[in-house]
């Protein structure tokens, strides 16, 4: 006795076991479960992967791994292959579907590239600050650190340099 795959009148649900424990359930919902017995739903059918330490979904195409989502504690970890990472929106099926953003292997974030215009949106649907802090390991990682650009609680707009160094600006490579 390995496993076995048993349909349950009682929960009209098909269960499958290996080494006489349940491993996966697909339920009459049709919302399926690795590691749990009873997937939840948000109301339409779900793909539930339940593990108490690190919950992982990997995708491949017969070699390696070409994506993965994994939840460690609160942070959801999203990795792909050495290709970018696209986002779209429109149609699942892609027919008529539209790039809106791109990571790119070496981590270049582009943002409606496919547009006649470019545009980046930082928006706080509230009349809290909405800004952007730029960082690096020179002007340290904290608040109070590197280029603030923004808009504050206030209204008022910020561009502010934390460091004690120049602002420069340019035109014309100059």
């Amino acid at each position: 006795y390995v496993g076995s795959l048993v349909y349950s009148h009682n929960t009209n649900s098909m269960n499958f076991t290996a080494n006489g424990a349940e491993r996966m359930r697909i339920d009459s919902s049709g919302n399926m479960g690795l590691g749990t017995a009873s997937p939840s739903s948000d109301g339409g059918t779900t793909l539930e992967i339940y593990n108490a330490t690190c919950p992982t979904l990997r995708l491949n195409d017969g070699g390696e791994y070409k994506a993965l989502f994994q939840l460690r504690g609160n942070d959801l970890e999203v990795r792909g292959s050495n290709g970018a990472m696209e986002f779209y929106t429109g149609n699942a099926d892609g027919a008529s579907s539209t790039e809106r953003m791109r990571i790119d292997s070496s981590g270049v974030v582009k943002i409606n590239q496919s547009a006649t215009a470019n545009i980046f949106r930082i928006q706080n649907t509230t009349s809290d600050e909405s800004s952007m802090l730029i960082q690096n390991s020179s002007t340290g990682y904290n608040a109070g650190n590197g280029l603030y650009l923004g808009i504050g609680g206030d209204e008022k707009s910020y561009f502010w340099a934390y460091q004690n160094e120049n602002l420069n600006f340019g035109t014309n490579n100059t």
